[in-house]
């Protein structure tokens, strides 16, 4: 009996240390330098250039204080194409991020009435259907291309 004490124990400690573990979300040490290449090498976008953070602040207001971001948009304002991607520091913060980055679709697609930024039709047109908002815990990732859902899918496999 006290031999089979001691595994009993070991066994219902691991068995709840495992069923803890399900419940909390997986954490992930995503490389979004790395994925930006990786879209930029296997999808087809318009040329992007990278912005500073003065130019993020004025694009996006209030995307602050992240452990990691990257935002590019299209080199020329005819073309539609953006990459913004984000990790916050905490996952109650992504909420606000996909909320900038859906202010940020808003704003180039306009109100009907008069035009958004994107200002162009053919431009404004692909940011309303090309459009997308993809998040996995702590990492929220907006992208206007040609083919969204394939990079939406690439951005998901990041945590699979």
């Amino acid at each position: 009996m006290k031999k089979k004490l001691p595994a009993l124990l070991l066994a219902l400690s691991l068995t709840l240390l495992t069923a803890c573990g399900m419940r909390q979300p997986v954490e992930s040490d995503a490389d979004l330098g790395a994925f930006y290449t990786d879209v930029l090498e296997k999808h087809e976008l318009p040329e992007l250039m990278t912005l500073e953070q003065e130019s993020i602040e004025m694009l996006y207001p209030g995307l602050l204080d992240l452990e990691q971001c990257l935002v590019s948009t299209a080199a020329i304002s005819s073309a539609a194409g953006e990459l913004a991607l984000a990790e916050v520091k905490d996952s109650k913060d992504a909420d606000a991020v996909k909320e900038i980055f859906q202010a940020r679709i808003d704003y180039q697609t306009g109100d009907g009435e008069t035009p958004g930024g994107a200002f162009y039709p053919e431009t404004t047109r692909q940011w309303e259907e090309n459009s997308r908002i993809a998040a996995k815990g702590n990492y929220i990732m907006l992208v206007v291309a040609g083919d969204p859902d394939s990079i939406e899918s690439d951005f998901n496999s990041l945590f699979a």
